[in-house]
């Protein structure tokens, strides 16, 4: 059989349909269990004001002990103090944080009244800080990097032009989220650590004394 020009003009462009179509739900189907899932579930979340729609996407427990570590990291003082925690082998200052206040409830509180409100994404929008990136246009619009088959990183930048990172991890067949930090290796460290094992902070800088040894003795106390 043969056709004419006309007739191999449309069997072409149906087959060319057919093919993108086809490349779209491959696209579609590789993406839609991803971390971009998880992102634009928050999103979504935010514009419908559904505080337990957003929160399902996050691991809570783990989000508010890596907000403790993040803080400690980047608080001068606290820095300070937990090297010198290190050198007389004492815990770190953000595990004594993490038992002396309830971060994990009041976070909890703060981001559910937040969304419900609509104050959590109004403040994110013009907000002049990286800590603050819940504005459903750049959850969308983040730059996903995979760290493996279940830890991942976003980097996410507001109207307001702050760029901050969110840690991901895969739970199952969901992707929640685990962290935020500033700075990128912060977020990676957050995102690779084990399920259920504290994450670790960035590498120290050189110079930075380590940790002691446990069989190393233990400096006696200084007088005052």
């Amino acid at each position: 059989m043969f056709y004419n020009k006309k007739t191999m003009e449309k069997v072409m462009t149906g087959k060319i349909k057919y093919f993108v179509l086809g490349m779209c739900a491959i696209l579609a189907a590789c993406t839609s269990n991803g971390p971009e899932r998880a992102l634009d579930k928050m999103a979504a979340a935010l514009e419908n004001n559904n505080s337990s729609a957003f929160m399902a996407q996050m691991d809570i427990s783990a989000y508010s002990s890596n907000k403790i570590k993040e803080y400690a990291k980047n608080n001068e003082a606290l820095s300070s103090l937990n090297a010198l925690g290190r050198m007389f082998g004492l815990n770190n200052v953000d595990d004594l944080l993490e038992n002396l206040i309830d971060l994990k409830g009041n976070l909890t509180q703060e981001l559910e009244r937040g969304v419900a409100s609509g104050e959590l994404m109004a403040v994110c929008r013009a907000g002049n800080t990286p800590e603050c990136p819940w504005v459903p246009s750049s959850l969308r619009d983040a730059k996903v990097v995979l760290l493996g088959s279940d830890a991942a990183i976003a980097k996410v930048t507001t109207p307001a032009h702050m760029a901050s990172w969110l840690a991901l991890q895969k739970r199952g067949e969901n992707w929640l989220v685990v962290g935020q930090a500033v700075m990128e290796d912060q977020a990676k460290a957050f995102a690779a650590a084990k399920y259920g094992q504290p994450a670790q902070t960035a590498p120290a800088k050189p110079g930075q004394s380590a940790k002691p040894s446990r069989s190393a003795p233990k400096t006696p106390p200084v007088e005052m």
